[in-house]
């Protein structure tokens, strides 16, 4: 630990000590003014005291983050012991005072502050102890007189006995003192670490709120020993990836489905590539883009720009590339997409209201199909076109190409065929019909395949999955229970002897509501909620889950299904966490669970 963390301990308990060491120190003084009044002991009263408290308070003021005055305390409560020896013509009974001294000054838990009291009463002892001696020895009633023991003298046995029971306590109370210290240091570890562990707690939550609300860009300092914050942020890693994979499929998917629309509407080459380049472009949050078609006019190929969006009307006339020539005809005639983000100057101007400039990323894909490049297509960008982009231009690319082959057959059919047109309609109708009619058989029998297979994974779930089936007629009795339910309950091979009431507690059964919950079954009334059941052996299933009436052609409830999940340990679990203590996190952590169970039931 910190010692700035431990100050904050020790400063608190200094505090508290200030206040009993300075409450015993003016209780000496108020005490020695006291036996001032019976010994007329008034100077040393009224100038030892005072100095020491003066002393005392000076010191702390002038160090206010020290504990010099602890010191001064110290050595101030040894004089007043030697005050009260003289005021009280050498009372044994007050070298007690001593004692009361180091008692409390153990409040503060420093052995130290021992050291300044016990040399000055040993010094103290021991120099009164001789001057009285001498006086005896000497006959000098000045010496003699200087109040320190009524004995005649302290003899040297008196002495050490005197001085060395005070060496011990003071010792023994040294000792205490060092293992308060001690325990104060381990009791604000302590308090620290939990301190530490709550507060990462409380990030973690903060975190984990963050990352459940789908902010992935939350940033967590991770601390050592966090095991917890290591799994959130491993956690969010897998969602942020996630995140993205899903972002890019549904980019895909609609970007897909989007283009396939318009291949779908568009009747001509130049409706095509228009409505094509412009929603390219748009979804790309590209900047310019051209879409250009393969032409052949007396033999010659060429490219030609069929549709464009952003591009000057002067290129716009001049666009025509033939195989080879820049960098549109070499993607057609290499069959390879061209990924540039190092353009050449004056390549590709794209304009703006801040002027013209050059793009920063460029792709051009060919549009094959069959093998045969039917069209290029050129996207400019001033950001980065990504990976995933990339990929989805590609995946179009042979789609848009075989709707350019198409709509082109369809041009040069309808073109050489125009005086058989309405048999060809006729034709394309019947055919279009007929495609259809295929297509919805294919779906129905498709259709029929799924619900067969779906019906045979219901009932297959029914018997061996989580979900809990029973089915009861409108009076209760059992007809059919799925092998898990009758497993809980221990009522395999008898249950249809059985009706729902023998699987619930006779008090329930008895009640006026069970009555009602059974009428509003009768009259076709769905009933949702939790319900316990108790087998043969003793044992108890609770079930969440709903009644649902099932009609005959009368209109009449001819049976009840009964389905469900066992949420007997969750019930268990929160039981078990009602009981705990008031504590705000359990709580939360109770409300949670709650929530959790609630979206998990809708």
């Amino acid at each position: 630990m910190k010692r700035k963390d431990l100050k904050t301990f020790f400063d608190a308990i200094n505090k508290s000590s200030d206040k009993v060491i300075e409450t015993l120190l003016s209780a000496y003084l108020l005490f020695g003014i006291f036996l001032a009044i019976f010994y007329d002991t008034w100077l040393i009263a009224l100038t030892s005291g005072p100095l020491i408290l003066a002393l005392y308070f000076v010191t702390k003021l002038t160090f206010p983050n020290k504990t010099a005055h602890h010191y001064v305390a110290s050595l101030g409560l040894g004089i007043f012991m030697a005050q009260f020896i003289y005021q009280m013509h050498g009372l044994f009974e007050m070298h007690f005072t001593a004692f009361l001294a180091i008692s409390i000054m153990v409040f503060y838990r420093n052995w130290k502050l021992f050291i300044p009291i016990v040399l000055f009463v040993v010094v103290h002892h021991a120099s009164f102890a001789y001057i009285q001696f001498i006086g005896l020895r000497d006959n000098i009633d000045a010496y003699r007189n200087i109040y320190f023991t009524q004995l005649d003298y302290m003899d040297l046995q008196t002495f050490l006995f005197h001085a060395g029971l005070y060496a011990i306590y003071a010792i023994i109370m040294g000792y205490h003192a060092y293992q308060l210290h001690k325990d104060t240091v381990n009791t604000a570890n302590n308090i620290i670490e939990l301190e530490k562990e709550k507060e990462i707690i409380q990030e973690n939550i903060q975190f984990a709120n963050a990352i459940s609300n789908g902010n992935y860009d939350t940033s967590y300092d991770l601390k050592d020993g966090d095991h917890l914050g290591e799994a959130l942020l491993h956690m969010k890693k897998n969602l942020q990836e996630s995140a993205q994979r899903e972002k890019q499929d549904k980019f895909l998917n609609v970007g897909l489905a989007e283009v396939s629309e318009i291949i779908r509407n568009s009747e001509n080459q130049e409706q095509l590539s228009d409505e094509l380049i412009s929603y390219l472009v748009k979804y790309l949050n590209a900047n310019q883009g051209g879409v250009f078609i393969k032409t052949e006019e007396h033999h010659e190929v060429k490219l030609i720009l069929k549709g464009c969006y952003a591009y000057e009307r002067k290129k716009h006339f001049e666009k025509e590339i033939i195989p080879g020539q820049g960098l549109v005809g070499q993607c057609f005639q290499e069959q390879q997409f061209i990924h540039l983000t190092d353009i050449p100057d004056n390549y590709l101007n794209i304009t703006s209201g801040l002027g013209k400039a050059n793009p920063n990323t460029i792709i051009i894909i060919p549009l094959i199909y069959n093998e045969n490049v039917e069209g290029v297509i050129e996207l400019a960008s001033f950001h980065k076109i990504e990976k995933y982009q990339i990929d989805f231009l590609l995946k179009i690319g042979q789609s848009i190409g075989s709707a350019i082959s198409n709509v082109r057959t369809a041009e040069i059919t309808s073109k050489l065929y125009s005086e058989s047109k309405e048999q060809a309609e006729q034709l394309r109708s019947q055919e279009e019909e007929m495609r259809q009619n295929m297509e919805e058989l294919s779906a129905t029998q498709e259709e029929m395949q799924r619900n067969s297979k779906e019906m045979e994974e219901t009932l297959t779930a029914l018997n061996s999955g989580e979900l809990l089936y029973m089915e009861l007629d409108h009076e209760g009795k059992i007809k059919q229970v799925n092998t898990r339910l009758a497993s809980v309950l221990s009522i395999e091979g008898r249950f249809k002897n059985l009706k729902y009431n023998d699987l619930v507690d006779s008090r329930i059964a008895s009640s006026g509501d069970y009555q009602e919950f059974w009428s509003n079954l009768r009259t076709g009334r769905e009933q949702r909620g939790t319900f316990t059941l108790h087998g043969d052996s003793g044992n108890k299933l609770i079930l969440k889950g709903s009644f649902n009436p099932i009609f005959n052609n009368s209109g009449r409830v001819s049976k009840i299904i009964l389905s469900g999940h066992d949420v007997t340990a969750m019930q268990t679990l929160i039981d078990s966490l009602e009981k705990l203590t008031d504590n705000k996190q359990v709580k939360d952590l109770l409300s949670s669970v709650k929530e959790l169970e609630q979206v998990n039931n809708n």
